[in-house]
């Protein structure tokens, strides 16, 4: 489970280029999405944003 996020991620680019990557969940709450399985069959599928992995 992930943990919850202080700030709003529409807020992080409003401001311009975030300081952090977004999340999954972060994009579930930018997108207003029912889960995070929804970005997922997006990627799958290669619409929406694009993923990849850090570290």
């Amino acid at each position: 489970m992930a943990t919850p996020t202080t700030s709003d991620p529409r807020a992080t680019l409003r401001a311009g280029l975030p300081d952090r990557y977004l999340t999954p969940e972060d994009l579930v709450a930018l997108f207003a999405l029912e889960s995070v399985e929804t970005l997922y069959t997006w990627r799958k599928k290669r619409i929406g944003p694009p993923g990849f992995r850090v570290g």
